[in-house]
C-alpha cells in the first residue's frame, strides 16, 4: 500500500541499454516493483524476452536470491499455456539476479478496467476469469497455490489469451492427491505474504494452514472489483483494511452497479465467504458456475 521510492526506479531506468551476462540487451522498462524491475529484451540471438531483475540491494541477501529464483521453479511446474515460463536465470556483473521470461504482449486487467472508466462487462470479466480458474486449477493441481492474484498479475494478450503473471510468492505444497470428495489437501506452514486487498481473512490472521481457498478468494476479489469497479474491502491504513477483510461483509455487486446479474452476485458471494468452509473448495467448482453464469450471459443476448 505504499509506492516505490524514486531512486529505485531511476536506478532500473539507468539499466535500460546495457547488456546482461554478454548476451541480454535491455530494451525497456516496463515495470518497477518492490523486490524486481521488469524489462523488455532481446537475446544476442534476436528472440525478443522478458527479464525480470531482483534489485541489487535485495540481491546481497541469500534468502531473498533463493525465494526470487523459486519463481522460475514454482511457475514451470505448473505447465499450462496461461504460466509465462522462466528460461533462464543469472547473476549480473554487480551481483544482481534476474530471471528471463517469455516477453507477454497484452495488457493487465488492471488497465483493461481503466480503459473502461474502472469497469468490465460482465460477459468480459466471466471469459477472463473463465481462462483464469482454468490456469489455478492446473496450479492446484501441480502443488501450486499462487498467493497473489490481483488485476496487475492477470493479463489478456492481443489474441484474447489470459496469462497469470508472477510466482514470486507462490507455495509449491507438493502433488495434489486425488480425492472422491470436493475439499482441497492443499496445505502450508504460512505467513501474510500477498497484496492486502486480496488477502483472504484467514492470510490476515496469520493461519499456519492456508490453502488453495486463499487463491479462490483471490479470484472472487478481481471478479468483484472488475464488474463493480470498486474493491470489496479497503481502508485507510493495513489494520483497517484488515479488520475488514475479516469481519465486515461486502457491500452486494449490484449497489454498485445495479445492471450486475444475479447468478454472477451469487457466484461472488460464496467466494468471498469469510470461512474457508463456506467457500467454493476446487477451482473446478468455482469454474462450473462461472460457466453456468457465461452460458447465461450469452442466452441473454440472443
Amino acid at each position: 500500500m505504499g509506492e516505490i521510492h524514486e531512486d529505485v526506479v531511476q536506478r532500473a531506468e539507468a539499466r535500460v541499454g546495457s547488456v546482461l551476462s554478454g548476451k541480454y540487451l535491455l530494451d525497456s522498462l516496463l515495470g518497477v516493483g518492490g523486490m524486481a524491475a521488469v524489462y523488455a529484451a532481446t537475446h544476442r540471438n534476436g528472440n525478443r524476452v522478458a527479464v525480470k531483475m531482483l534489485h541489487t540491494a535485495l540481491s546481497m541477501e541469500m534468502d531473498l536470491r533463493k525465494r526470487f529464483l523459486r519463481e522460475g521453479y514454482v511457475a514451470n511446474a505448473v505447465n499450462h499455456p496461461g504460466v509465462v515460463r522462466v528460461l533462464d536465470d543469472d547473476t549480473d556483473e554487480d551481483g544482481a539476479i534476474f530471471l528471463v521470461m517469455d516477453l507477454v504482449v497484452g495488457a493487465s486487467a488492471e488497465t483493461i478496467a481503466e480503459w473502461r472508466g474502472g469497469r468490465v462487462d460482465p460477459e468480459v470479466v466471466v471469459g477472463i476469469s473463465h481462462q483464469l480458474l482454468d490456469i489455478v486449477a492446473a496450479a492446484h493441481a501441480n502443488g501450486v497455490i499462487h498467493r497473489d492474484i490481483k488485476p496487475d498479475n492477470i493479463c489478456l494478450t492481443r489474441d484474447g489469451t489470459v496469462k497469470l503473471l508472477d510466482f514470486g510468492v507462490a507455495k509449491d505444497v507438493g502433488r495434489l492427491m486425488g480425492s472422491s470428495d470436493d475439499t482441497t489437501q492443499l496445505t502450508h506452514t504460512g505467513c501474510v505474504m500477498g497484496t492486502p486487498f486480496y488477502l483472504s481473512p484467514e492470510q490476515i490472521l496469520g493461519n499456519r494452514d492456508v490453502d488453495a481457498r486463499v487463491d479462490l478468494w483471490a479470484v472472487g476479489v478481481v471478479l468483484y472489483e472488475c464488474v463493480s469497479g470498486k474493491r470489496p474491502f479497503v481502508g485507510k491504513n493495513f489494520p483497517e483494511l484488515a479488520s475488514r477483510i475479516v469481519y465486515d461483509a461486502h457491500r452486494p455487486m449490484w449497489e454498485r452497479r445495479p445492471a450486475t446479474p444475479e447468478l454472477l452476485q451469487q457466484v461472488v458471494d460464496r467466494a468471498l465467504a469469510k470461512t474457508p468452509e463456506n467457500r467454493y473448495q476446487r477451482a473446478s467448482s468455482f469454474l462450473r458456475d462461472l460457466q453456468t453464469v457465461r452460458m447465461a450471459l450469452i442466452n441473454d443476448e440472443r
